[in-house]
Parts: C-alpha cells; sequence; structure tokens
C-alpha cells in the first residue's frame, strides 16, 4: 500500500501516460480510416461529375443538332447518317439515334439495328412515356426513359430532346444507350488505379469494376445522385494492394514506444494529431483545387477545338477563317492580303464510287500536301466537304502567290493510292486580292467563291483571278434565269429529234429528243447556256417534267401515222433523279398516250449515274421492272464505266462522241470504241455510236457490229414538223446519201 501511495506519482504518471499511449494509437488509427474516406470519396465525386459532364455533354450535342435542323431543316438521309456516324463514332455507349414526329411517331432509326423493328409505333400508347414527352414539348428540356429489360440484353436507357417548345415544336430526337458500356467508359476515364467500383439503381446492380468484395466496410465511399428521375448510389472502395499503401501510420509505433513516454510525450503526440489533422485538411483542398483547374483546361481545350479546329484534319474551320480574316483586316487595311479557295474536281464521285471513309482518308492526304507547300504566315482552312481557304497576308507580288497557288493545284493533280486502288485527281482555286471593294470577310469570300465557280465552269484544274468582270458574268446568269422563269411559264421551249439509224437497212430505228429554247427577243439559246442554271435552280424539274409528256405526245402521233417500230429517248437529269414523282410522271404520260413501255427510252449520263447513285440504282429498278428501256448517254467517260453494269439493269450504251470523232485514225480511240462494242455485245446489251459525222466513221463502226448510229452524217436534230416530213416522204428510212433533213430545219 505504502509502495502505492509512494509511486503514486509514478503510477499516475505511467498510468496517464499508458492512457495517452492508447488514445493516441485510437486517434491515429481514426485519422487513417478519415483520409481513406477523404481519397475514396474523391474517387467517387470524379466519377459523379464525369456522369453529369457527359450528361451535359450528350444534352449540348444534341440540343446543338436540333438547332441546326429548326434552321435549315432535317437533312436528307446521307447527310443525317453522315452526322449521326460522326456522333457515334465519338460515344460508343450510344447503340442508336431516333426521330420521333411531333406526332408522337418513331419514324427512323440509325444505324440499322434491332431497334428498326420499332419503327412506325406511336408512343402515346406508352402513358409514361407520354406524359414525359409533353413534359419535354411544354418546356424544352431532355427527359429521360428506361426502356423494358428482357433479361438477355444489355439494359438501356433513352434520352429524349424536343426540338421547339409547344406550337413550335417539330419532333424529338433520341439516343438509345448501353447502361453497362456508358458507365464503364465514365469509371474508366475517371477512376485511378487501385479502386474498385460498383453502382446501383433502384437497389440493382448495374456496374461492377473489378468487382472483388469489400475488403473493409469501413473504407468504403457512397455517394446518392439523381439520375434517371431517380437514384443511383456509386460505392467506391480501394483494392486490398492500395489499402495497405493507404492504411499506413503511425499507431503501432506510439504504442510500443508510448508506455515509456511521459505527459511531455503524450503533448508532443497531441500537437502531431494536430499537425496530421491539419495536413489531411490541406490535402483534400489541394486535391479538389487541382481537379477543379484540370477540369476547366480540358473543357475550355474541347471548346476550342470545337469552335475553331475542323475535327477530320486538325485545320481551322470556316468560323475560325472567318475571325481570323476580319481582324487582319481590321489591323492592317492598307494592306493586301490575299484569299484563295480550292475544291477538288469530282470529288462526289469518289465518294460515291470508293465509299465516305475513303473519301475522309483523301480530304486528310489533301490537307497534308497543302500544308507542305502553304508558308508559315499562310493560315489555311477546311470550310466544307472538298473546300479549302487559304489566306496569305500583307503580299506584295500576285505572280508569286499565283505560283505558290499553281504550285497547290498540281500537287493535288497526282496520284493517290486508297485501300489498293490508284486515283488521280484535280483541283479548282479562285484567288482575289483585297481591295476597297474587298475589304470584308462577306465580299471577299464571295468574290473568291466566284472565281472559283469560273475555274470549274472553263476547264477545271486550274486557277482564276477575281476580276470585276466575273461578277458581270454572274449579273447575266441572273438575268437568263428571270428570262428561263418566264420562259417556262410562256411555254417557249421546242422539241427537237435527232433519229437513230439501223445502217444495216437504213430504217429509223427510234429518236432522241432534245430540247431548245426560242426567246422572243434573243432568239435560239443553246441548251448548254441555260441547262446548267436550269439545273442550279430546280427550274429542271418543270422543264424535265414538260419535256416527258410533248416527247411521248410526239411519238403517239408517229405511231399513229403507223411508224409503230419507232422509239423516243428522253434525257434525265441528277436533279429529276431525286424527283419523288419521276416514276410516276413517265407512267402517268405512257398510259395517258397509250404507248407501249419499251418505245420509252430513259437515258441517263454516266456522271449522273454516278453522282447520284443510290437514286439512280432504286429508280432503274422500278423503271425497269415496268418495261421501259435504260441506257447509259456519253458511256466510256467516267469513273466506273463498267464496274456498274453487271448490278444494274441496262438496255443500251451509247459510246460518246468524244471517242467517235478522230476514228478510225486515232488508235486509242479505235481500241476504245471497239471494247465499248465488244462489251456490250458480251452482256447481250444495244449500243448506240453518238456524233457521227463522216463515212469513214460509219464503216469502222459497221465492221466492229456497231449498227445503230447517231450523227450528222444522217441528220443534225431537226423540228417536229420536220422529222414528220422526212418519215412519210422516206417512209421511215434515212441514207448517208439522200437529202437531209438537217437541211429543212
Amino acid at each position: 500500500m505504502q509502495f502505492l501511495i509512494r509511486n503514486k506519482l509514478t503510477l499516475l504518471t505511467f498510468i496517464i501516460g499508458l492512457f495517452t499511449t492508447f488514445i493516441t494509437a485510437y486517434k491515429l488509427d481514426q485519422e487513417k480510416h478519415e483520409q481513406i474516406e477523404a481519397t475514396l470519396l474523391i474517387q467517387a465525386d470524379k466519377i459523379e461529375r464525369e456522369i453529369k459532364q457527359s450528361v451535359s455533354e450528350l444534352i449540348f450535342i444534341y440540343r446543338w443538332l436540333g438547332d441546326q435542323w429548326l434552321i435549315n431543316g432535317q437533312p436528307d438521309r446521307q447527310l443525317r447518317k453522315k452526322q449521326i456516324e460522326k456522333i457515334l463514332l465519338n460515344h460508343k455507349h450510344v447503340s442508336a439515334i431516333q426521330w420521333i414526329s411531333k406526332d408522337y411517331i418513331l419514324e427512323w432509326s440509325e444505324p440499322e439495328n434491332e431497334f428498326n423493328s420499332h419503327l412506325g409505333i406511336d408512343l402515346k400508347s406508352f402513358p409514361s412515356l407520354f406524359e414525359e414527352l409533353e413534359f419535354a414539348k411544354s418546356t424544352g428540356q431532355a427527359v429521360t426513359q428506361l426502356l423494358p429489360h428482357d433479361g438477355k440484353n444489355d439494359q438501356m436507357f433513352t434520352i429524349y430532346f424536343p426540338l421547339g417548345i409547344n406550337e413550335d415544336n417539330a419532333g424529338f430526337i433520341s439516343n438509345v444507350i448501353h447502361i453497362d458500356n456508358y458507365f464503364r467508359n465514365i469509371v474508366r476515364l475517371s477512376i485511378d488505379d487501385g479502386y474498385q467500383v460498383s453502382i446501383q439503381a433502384n437497389g440493382m446492380d448495374i456496374l461492377t469494376f473489378y468487382g472483388d468484395n469489400f475488403v473493409n466496410y469501413r473504407d468504403v465511399a457512397t455517394i446518392s445522385t439523381g439520375f434517371l428521375g431517380g437514384t443511383i448510389t456509386i460505392r467506391v472502395w480501394p483494392t486490398p494492394e492500395n489499402l495497405a499503401h493507404l492504411g499506413k501510420s503511425f499507431a503501432n509505433y506510439v504504442l510500443i514506444f508510448g508506455s515509456l513516454t511521459t505527459v511531455l510525450v503524450t503533448f508532443i503526440t497531441h500537437l502531431l494529431v494536430k499537425s496530421i489533422y491539419q495536413e489531411k485538411k490541406l490535402y483534400k483542398t489541394n486535391i479538389a483545387l487541382a481537379t477543379q483547374v484540370e477540369e476547366r483546361a480540358k473543357a475550355e481545350h474541347n471548346l476550342a477545338q470545337l469552335v475553331e479546329f475542323d475535327k477530320l484534319t486538325g485545320l481551322h474551320n470556316r468560323q475560325a477563317l472567318e475571325r481570323y480574316l476580319a481582324k487582319l483586316l481590321e489591323d492592317k487595311p492598307n494592306d493586301k492580303h490575299a484569299l484563295a479557295i480550292f475544291d477538288l474536281d469530282g470529288f462526289k464521285e469518289v465518294n460515291g464510287v470508293l465509299g465516305h471513309n475513303n473519301g475522309d482518308s483523301l480530304i486528310k492526304r489533301v490537307a497534308q500536301r497543302i500544308q507542305r507547300i502553304i508558308p508559315d504566315s499562310g493560315y489555311i482552312a477546311r470550310t466544307g466537304g472538298d473546300e479549302f481557304a487559304i489566306v496569305l497576308p500583307q503580299i506584295d507580288d500576285v505572280e508569286e502567290v499565283s505560283r505558290l497557288l499553281m504550285k497547290i493545284i498540281r500537287a493535288i493533280d497526282s496520284r493517290f493510292v486508297l485501300d489498293g486502288y490508284e486515283l488521280y485527281l484535280s483541283g479548282s482555286a479562285g484567288l482575289v486580292i483585297s481591295d476597297k471593294d474587298n475589304n470584308n470577310f462577306i465580299n471577299l469570300y464571295r468574290s473568291a467563291d466566284t472565281a472559283l465557280n469560273k475555274a470549274k465552269e472553263t476547264g477545271k484544274n486550274k486557277l482564276t483571278v477575281y476580276t470585276p468582270e466575273l461578277q458581270i458574268d454572274t449579273a447575266e446568269r441572273v438575268e437568263l434565269l428571270k428570262r428561263l422563269r418566264k420562259a417556262i411559264a410562256r411555254q417557249e421551249f421546242v422539241l427537237y429529234f435527232q433519229p437513230k439509224v439501223d445502217i444495216r437497212n437504213g430504217k429509223c430505228t427510234g429518236a432522241e429528243a432534245l430540247i431548245r429554247w426560242v426567246d422572243e427577243e434573243l432568239g435560239m439559246i443553246p441548251p448548254n447556256e441555260f441547262i446548267p442554271i436550269a439545273e442550279d435552280s430546280g427550274l429542271i424539274i418543270q422543264i424535265g417534267e414538260w419535256v416527258i409528256e410533248k416527247s411521248c405526245q410526239q411519238l403517239a402521233y408517229w405511231h399513229k401515222l403507223g411508224f409503230r417500230e419507232l422509239s423516243v429517248s428522253i434525257n434525265l437529269s441528277g436533279k429529276q433523279l431525286q424527283q419523288a414523282n419521276l416514276i410516276d410522271l413517265v407512267i402517268s404520260n405512257q398510259e395517258r398516250y397509250k404507248l407501249p413501255t419499251n418505245k420509252i427510252e430513259l437515258e441517263l449520263t454516266e456522271q449522273v449515274f454516278i453522282e447520284n447513285i443510290d437514286l439512280s440504282t432504286e429508280f432503274m429498278h422500278q423503271i425497269r421492272d415496268r418495261g421501259f428501256s435504260l441506257s447509259i448517254d456519253d458511256f466510256g467517260v467516267g469513273y466506273s464505266s463498267l464496274s456498274y453494269l453487271k448490278h444494274f439493269p441496262v438496255d443500251t450504251l451509247k459510246i460518246d462522241r468524244s471517242f467517235i470523232k478522230n476514228l478510225p485514225d486515232d488508235a486509242d480511240d479505235a481500241i476504245l470504241a471497239q471494247t465499248i462494242v465488244n462489251l456490250a455485245q458480251n452482256m447481250n446489251l444495244k449500243v448506240v455510236a453518238e456524233g457521227v459525222e463522216e463515212i469513214q466513221q460509219l464503216n469502222y463502226l459497221a465492221s466492229q457490229g456497231c449498227f445503230i448510229v447517231q450523227g450528222y452524217l444522217f441528220s443534225k436534230p431537226v423540228s417536229s414538223e420536220s422529222f414528220t416530213k422526212f418519215l412519210i416522204n422516206q417512209h421511215g428510212h434515212f441514207s448517208a446519201h439522200d437529202e437531209k433533213p438537217s437541211k429543212q430545219a
């Protein structure tokens, strides 16, 4: 007892020291778990922020796409498909993008997959979804909906984006998202190594990332957040190896040596705990600040890339070009600056033949060649599908600029190899130099574009420098367009016909209908002057309808006179192929004038066929199924003269006049003509030679087995009256030695 009393201070010191040691060890252990929890919460926060950022990005993309469709109208399927392919390329978790009409009908789904079986469904028959869509329509906010889960496929959900509010609503864009892929990509992008994750929605696991059991139920961070109109729970815990790394502390050391310490050690320990707490707090603050800085920098970089640069080539886009050029003109108004616009000749045909992936590869190759030539002071942008713009600031010598641009044209006019295909391209360019009349972006760009169009009109693969006279040409085109509109209303057109003759017996087998315009002031206007304007303006649709009707009417008249073996050939343009009622129009005229379908031949040039290959294919099969004849005009000058013949229902090949002109003296033309004739014979196709003007050409073609010809040797195109008169007088026979009906025209 006395020992205890005598050593009570020592014992008290020992007890206080021992108590302090255990308390200190306990607190250090608590601090360890709090630090682990803080680290886990940071990881969970990163996942939560990535989810919210991903949803915001999706809403931004589809709201932007919706605004574009509201302003410009919903694009055609090809452009729409291209836009959707770009979205799907960057968002692998998106399974499909769909369009719901303002009447709540599911009208289309891209790409084609299992969701196409739902097309035509009336979403009003799903009350909960209809209520959500009504809410989106009235508020303009996006809404989400879980899709029914059949237990076989992955769980999915859909986000619906309204285009317009209330009466202005044009419909909804929706996307179908694989929940597992969506959250798995988010976790991979946001979480650090050494952590495991599970995500639950409504008590159901929708993602287990790594999937080990909890190492210690104390070391789990849980966050609940709103998602899909409900709540998702995010749990994050460390792997065993990471937990061992995070769980290091001084508790064991304090426990071993603390029993030998005094109140002073206890006091020092207290200071140490306080220091650790402050360090932990500072650590959390630094981590949060660093995360915010990193996310802000990432968002600013992505926004700059989206606003300023073309995604395919990495070049500046049109908006960036406009800002750059406007500032250049503002800062250096008295200096001369050059703007050139480049365009690839025939790029649309390359896309049609080789596919859009190869087309994109070609665009990147062209961009690289241009970049290698442009000096460091130059500014290059991709302003459209196959269009590039170049700015050369503060120039002194226009000739030097022209030489540089011609160097680019020559670089484009060389060999490209794409996916095993050897391809040769050409490019055209328009150049304008800033001056008092061209001192802003709009005027400069319009002038350069005018020069580019002139380069294409005058042969392509060349550079045209803008002059005021080019603007006058544009004014003349505008005036001619005004006259053309009046000509349609006044019916100022007439049809001329050129016979197709079987040279074995001189019999006229048919006639090609060719339109002529007789203006009351300007007289006869050649087709090559007004047809391009009609196609650009869309007036070719009305003109084409008139040609089809008048051609059928004239053929019916010739049949009534007894010339029932005659057929008529009617030329179609690319614009007409886009006409929804074209087939019905042909059929209605055939039925109206009671004509055999095989006596109406519809002609497509090879260029029109390739430029509109999807429309051409559908049209050709439908029109051939109804018994009409089809021919390919100007055969041999296109990109794929042979590849499509075995797949498409063509009846006749018309050899282009460029191959006939120098027969039989030109050996190359002779071989080409012979090859086309042999090809047609081997494929059981008819063959017609155009532009036959000399008896030597006729004899050569006959020797090769081509017996149907068309050209000035027999007759140039003549009016229907002259053609009819000659049919009656010559009993339907044409001779290269008789008086030609062309002399009567």
